[in-house]
Order: structure tokens, then sequence, then C-alpha cells
């Protein structure tokens, strides 16, 4: 069973997504910010990884760098979430290191398309 580890700080987005996950027969792990989600991944190496942007303790493209400078987790496809849809505001690397983006409010197609990725 492929396991989706889902970071984001409203706990709305966070349940409905992982019910969402678990009705495609996916596991769904949860984790409030980037800094718990590094923890988690460091226990159970998801297959993807979908991050919101923008959250306390440690964001999105925080999350990102942590993630791509380890080397048992650096592969991992991570997918940002963001209200904010546009590239131009990442930086070049950050462009290059995002697999993916996810326009909030976060519709079905967009998670298949993520999901697209791991199955």
């Amino acid at each position: 069973m492929k396991t989706i580890l889902v970071i984001d700080d409203h706990q709305g987005i966070r349940n409905a997504l992982a019910d969402w996950l678990t009705l495609q027969g996916l596991h769904a792990l949860t984790a409030v910010n980037g800094a718990v989600g590094l923890s988690l991944m460091g226990y159970h190496q998801p297959d993807l990884v979908l991050c919101d942007l923008i959250m306390p303790v440690m964001d999105g493209l925080e999350t990102l760098r942590a993630l791509r400078h380890d080397p048992h987790i650096r592969h991992t496809p991570f997918w940002l979430m963001t209200a904010t849809f546009d590239l131009d505001q990442f930086s070049a690397e950050a462009q290059l290191e995002i697999d993916g983006l996810i326009k909030k409010p976060i519709s079905v197609d967009d998670l298949n398309n993520a999901l697209g990725e791991i199955v």
C-alpha cells in the first residue's frame, strides 16, 4: 500500500485529504508542520508528500530543502499546495525541486495528477 504524507497546518484540510486518500486505498499520514512531517518521514518514508506552502514553525519551502538534503528521502516526490499559484514566486532552485503544485482550493483532478506519479 502506498503511503502519502499530508503536511498542512489547517486541521480540516489535513483530515479531508487523509479521508479522501484512504478512500482511494492509500495509507495517509498527517503532520501539522514541516518539522513534524520530516520526523514522520524518518520513520515511514512516504511515497509522496503533499505539503502546504505557508505554515508556522517550518514552511513548505524549508521542508522541501530539508527533504532534498536527506539521502534517505531526497527522491520522494514533493507536491506543494498553495493558494498562490505562481511559479515565478519561487527561486529557480525550488522550481527544479518541486515535483508539482496544487492550487487551493484543492481539486480532485489536481490530487489525481499528484497520485499519478506513484501509481
